[in-house]
Protein backbone atom coordinates (compact mmCIF):
# COMPACT_ATOMS: atom_id res chain seq x y z
CA UNK A 1 0.00 0.00 0.00
CA UNK A 2 1.17 3.27 -1.06
CA UNK A 3 2.84 5.43 2.05
CA UNK A 4 3.00 9.46 2.57
CA UNK A 5 5.41 10.28 5.41
CA UNK A 6 3.95 13.09 7.19
CA UNK A 7 6.12 15.06 9.63
CA UNK A 8 3.96 17.40 12.16
CA UNK A 9 6.14 17.99 15.68
CA UNK A 10 3.70 20.27 16.93
CA UNK A 11 1.79 17.49 17.70
CA UNK A 12 4.50 14.34 17.44
CA UNK A 13 6.34 16.45 19.55
CA UNK A 14 9.16 14.58 17.33
CA UNK A 15 10.97 15.81 14.85
CA UNK A 16 12.56 12.99 11.75
CA UNK A 17 16.16 12.91 11.41
CA UNK A 18 16.60 13.80 8.15
CA UNK A 19 19.08 11.04 6.91
CA UNK A 20 16.35 8.98 7.89
CA UNK A 21 13.25 10.63 5.97
CA UNK A 22 15.84 9.99 3.38
CA UNK A 23 15.87 6.07 3.81
CA UNK A 24 12.61 6.17 4.36
CA UNK A 25 11.85 7.38 1.20
CA UNK A 26 13.73 5.06 -0.61
CA UNK A 27 11.46 1.92 0.42
CA UNK A 28 9.36 0.51 -2.73
CA UNK A 29 5.87 1.86 -0.91
CA UNK A 30 6.64 5.69 0.56
CA UNK A 31 5.76 7.76 -2.04
CA UNK A 32 6.06 11.70 -0.58
CA UNK A 33 6.61 13.82 2.51
CA UNK A 34 4.40 16.40 3.64
CA UNK A 35 6.54 18.29 6.13
CA UNK A 36 4.63 20.71 8.55
CA UNK A 37 7.68 21.37 10.25
CA UNK A 38 7.32 25.30 9.37
CA UNK A 39 11.14 25.15 9.42
CA UNK A 40 12.44 26.52 6.01
CA UNK A 41 15.92 25.35 6.52
CA UNK A 42 14.51 22.03 6.76
CA UNK A 43 12.77 22.14 3.77
CA UNK A 44 15.72 23.88 2.21
CA UNK A 45 17.69 20.79 2.85
CA UNK A 46 15.59 18.43 2.78
CA UNK A 47 14.18 19.17 -0.84
CA UNK A 48 17.79 19.22 -2.42
CA UNK A 49 18.78 15.68 -1.12
CA UNK A 50 15.07 14.78 -2.91
CA UNK A 51 15.82 16.62 -6.10
CA UNK A 52 19.53 14.40 -6.55
CA UNK A 53 17.33 11.41 -6.11
CA UNK A 54 16.90 8.78 -8.91
CA UNK A 55 13.60 9.63 -8.20
CA UNK A 56 12.18 12.33 -7.58
CA UNK A 57 9.47 12.26 -4.69
CA UNK A 58 6.19 14.56 -4.05
CA UNK A 59 7.24 17.35 -1.21
CA UNK A 60 4.14 19.04 -0.06
CA UNK A 61 4.03 21.79 2.91
CA UNK A 62 1.63 21.83 5.19
CA UNK A 63 1.78 25.55 7.00
CA UNK A 64 0.00 28.30 4.52
CA UNK A 65 2.23 30.94 5.40
CA UNK A 66 4.69 29.54 3.55
CA UNK A 67 3.50 28.17 0.35
CA UNK A 68 4.46 31.01 -1.99
CA UNK A 69 8.46 30.77 -1.11
CA UNK A 70 8.46 26.91 -1.09
CA UNK A 71 6.29 26.29 -4.09
CA UNK A 72 8.29 29.03 -5.89
CA UNK A 73 11.75 26.75 -4.69
CA UNK A 74 10.28 23.46 -5.87
CA UNK A 75 7.97 22.09 -3.68
CA UNK A 76 4.97 20.17 -4.78
CA UNK A 77 2.20 22.25 -3.54
CA UNK A 78 1.11 22.53 -0.11
CA UNK A 79 -1.86 20.46 1.92
CA UNK A 80 -3.03 23.28 4.35
CA UNK A 81 -5.89 23.81 6.73
CA UNK A 82 -7.24 27.16 4.97
CA UNK A 83 -7.98 25.44 1.34
CA UNK A 84 -10.46 23.34 3.29
CA UNK A 85 -12.78 26.97 3.87
CA UNK A 86 -11.46 29.08 0.42
CA UNK A 87 -10.11 26.42 -2.17
CA UNK A 88 -9.99 28.15 -4.83
CA UNK A 89 -7.71 31.00 -3.53
CA UNK A 90 -5.53 28.06 -2.89
CA UNK A 91 -5.15 26.89 -5.87
CA UNK A 92 -5.13 30.17 -7.68
CA UNK A 93 -1.58 30.88 -5.78
CA UNK A 94 -0.63 27.70 -7.00
CA UNK A 95 -1.37 28.26 -10.58
CA UNK A 96 -0.03 31.69 -10.04
CA UNK A 97 3.41 30.67 -8.86
CA UNK A 98 3.47 27.86 -11.78
CA UNK A 99 3.24 30.43 -14.52
CA UNK A 100 5.72 32.88 -13.42
CA UNK A 101 2.67 35.26 -12.56
CA UNK A 102 4.86 36.47 -9.23
CA UNK A 103 3.08 39.55 -8.67
CA UNK A 104 -0.09 37.90 -8.90
CA UNK A 105 0.97 35.16 -6.28
CA UNK A 106 2.25 37.29 -3.44
CA UNK A 107 -1.62 39.20 -3.72
CA UNK A 108 -2.88 35.62 -3.37
CA UNK A 109 -0.06 35.21 -0.80
CA UNK A 110 -1.50 38.30 1.48
CA UNK A 111 -4.89 36.75 1.46
CA UNK A 112 -3.88 33.33 2.21
CA UNK A 113 -1.81 35.39 4.99
CA UNK A 114 -5.34 36.81 6.63
CA UNK A 115 -6.89 33.37 6.41
CA UNK A 116 -4.08 32.18 8.43
CA UNK A 117 -4.50 35.00 10.95
CA UNK A 118 -7.81 34.80 11.95
CA UNK A 119 -8.73 30.57 11.14
CA UNK A 120 -5.51 30.46 13.55
CA UNK A 121 -6.46 32.46 15.83
CA UNK A 122 -5.75 30.38 19.11
CA UNK A 123 -2.58 29.49 18.18
CA UNK A 124 -2.98 26.38 20.15
CA UNK A 125 -5.36 24.00 18.23
CA UNK A 126 -5.64 25.30 14.13
CA UNK A 127 -8.40 22.26 13.74
CA UNK A 128 -10.57 24.33 15.97
CA UNK A 129 -10.75 27.25 13.65
CA UNK A 130 -11.26 24.74 10.28
CA UNK A 131 -14.07 23.21 11.90
CA UNK A 132 -15.67 26.32 13.33
CA UNK A 133 -15.28 27.76 9.69
CA UNK A 134 -16.57 24.56 7.93
CA UNK A 135 -19.25 24.51 10.22
CA UNK A 136 -20.37 28.08 9.12
CA UNK A 137 -20.14 26.56 5.64
CA UNK A 138 -22.67 24.46 6.50
CA UNK A 139 -20.19 21.58 6.95
CA UNK A 140 -19.85 19.70 10.12
CA UNK A 141 -20.93 20.66 13.70
CA UNK A 142 -17.52 22.98 14.07
CA UNK A 143 -16.71 20.96 16.90
CA UNK A 144 -13.04 19.52 18.05
CA UNK A 145 -12.46 16.62 19.97
CA UNK A 146 -10.89 16.76 23.55
CA UNK A 147 -8.25 17.47 24.71
CA UNK A 148 -8.67 20.13 21.97
CA UNK A 149 -10.68 23.20 23.06
CA UNK A 150 -13.41 24.68 21.05
CA UNK A 151 -13.22 28.53 20.03
CA UNK A 152 -14.51 30.99 22.68
CA UNK A 153 -17.83 32.74 21.74
CA UNK A 154 -15.56 35.88 21.08
CA UNK A 155 -12.72 33.60 18.57
CA UNK A 156 -16.28 32.61 17.03
CA UNK A 157 -17.54 36.20 16.86
CA UNK A 158 -14.22 37.08 15.52
CA UNK A 159 -13.97 34.52 12.65
CA UNK A 160 -17.46 34.86 11.86
CA UNK A 161 -16.98 38.38 11.66
CA UNK A 162 -13.83 37.98 8.79
CA UNK A 163 -15.62 35.19 6.96
CA UNK A 164 -18.36 37.02 5.44
CA UNK A 165 -16.37 40.31 4.69
CA UNK A 166 -13.13 38.29 3.51
CA UNK A 167 -15.87 36.30 0.92
CA UNK A 168 -17.15 39.33 -0.22
CA UNK A 169 -14.10 40.43 -1.26
CA UNK A 170 -13.49 37.15 -2.83
CA UNK A 171 -16.41 37.24 -4.81
CA UNK A 172 -15.49 41.30 -5.93
CA UNK A 173 -12.33 39.53 -7.62
CA UNK A 174 -13.85 36.35 -9.20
Amino acid sequence: MPLFLYEIPSHTHNRLNRDTIISLLQLPNVVGYKDSTADVMHFHWLYQQIAEMDQPYPYFLGPEELLLETTLLGASGGVNGGANIFPELYVQLYEAVKQAEIETAKALHQKVMQVSRFLYQTGTAVTAGIKFALAELGIGNGLVAPPQLNLTSEEKGHLREFLQEFTKTLEKHE
